[in-house]
């Protein structure tokens, strides 16, 4: 089936529109959601045609195509070459939530541990699954020692509810490795920095503030003309907001891969090489600086 896998993990450096073209809500413009949970996500199609972008920029153009570009992620021309790389769907994992203590806080809960664990099953990474077999994923609202979200030593206010969390040492032992697979050098993703701004709540108050917590903004268009505002031109965007952090799954077939004429280190090696930066630019409104994410992958283990 599969011969290599990865996890790649995505951290949002600024708001993203992610669209998903369904405006059933007061909202025109949402993002990208599960239809089961309604938990933001990025779709494995949005997230593969970013890739390519970004791929292509690194790649040498030869008579008007991308040949190891293709390579990785299939032929668009002739279709003669399939990926290399088949590219799930980027999942949620801590969303950011502002917080009474410590500005912001990022929020998970038993149910998306307990996927992100099933997710490591499925792509091999044993030890980030196995620290969580013991883990009681009983709805609670858990926190790592020195936290710096604390409201008169005992509380924690995020937006307008109070939680009282419990110190949970298994919990910050996970985090622990989780943190080291994060992407980039941002100061907030160190161990200790993270660790503690992090609380895990309960699904069902986590399932409300990722539907309810993501940024709106309500914009117009102006008529280039005139200058004036045109009429019913008033919308409203919905943004994953900056340091959301997700994850994807990346697999490697190695059928594929001999097709396109490589191997599978040759695969990682080329990868590395056309995501030298490490950045991603996924969704709407890219001169408006939105959608960039720092990402990281990392071999089964």
């Amino acid at each position: 089936m599969f011969e290599n896998k990865k996890i790649m993990w995505l951290y949002g450096l600024t708001s993203a529109h992610v669209g998903s073209g369904d405006n059933l809500s007061y909202i025109d413009l949402p993002i990208q959601r599960e239809k089961h949970t309604k938990y933001p996500k990025i779709e494995a199609s949005s997230l593969k045609g970013s890739i390519r972008q970004a791929m292509e920029r690194k790649d040498e153009k030869v008579e008007g195509q991308y040949p190891l570009t293709n390579k990785l992620l299939g032929s668009l021309k002739d279709g003669e070459v399939a990926s290399a790389i088949s590219i799930s769907d980027a999942r949620i994992l801590f969303f950011p939530i502002k917080s009474a203590k410590g500005v912001f806080a990022w929020i998970t809960s038993p149910m998306a541990m307990q996927r992100f664990q099933q997710d490591c099953r499925l792509a091999s990474f044993n030890t980030l699954a196995d620290k969580l077999n013991d883990f009681n994923f009983e709805d609670g609202v858990r926190r790592c020692k020195k936290s710096v979200l604390l409201v008169n030593n005992t509380q924690i206010m995020l937006e307008e509810f109070d939680f009282e969390p419990v110190v949970c040492s298994q919990f910050e032992k996970w985090l622990d490795i989780v943190v080291k697979k994060f992407p980039g050098d941002a100061p907030l993703l160190k161990s200790d920095e993270f660790k503690k701004r992090v609380v895990m709540i309960s699904n069902n108050d986590f399932n409300h503030f990722v539907t309810q917590s993501t940024e709106l903004s309500t914009r117009i268009k102006v008529n280039s003309v005139t200058g004036i505002v045109e009429k019913g031109a008033l919308f409203t965007e919905e943004y994953l907001p900056p340091e959301s952090i997700l994850y994807s799954l990346l697999f490697l077939t190695e059928e594929r891969v001999q097709k396109g004429g490589l191997t599978s280190k040759e695969v990682e090696t080329k990868m590395d090489e056309l995501l030298v930066d490490k950045l991603l630019q996924i969704g709407g409104d890219r001169t408006h600086g939105k959608g960039i994410f720092s990402i990281s992958w990392e071999g089964a283990k």
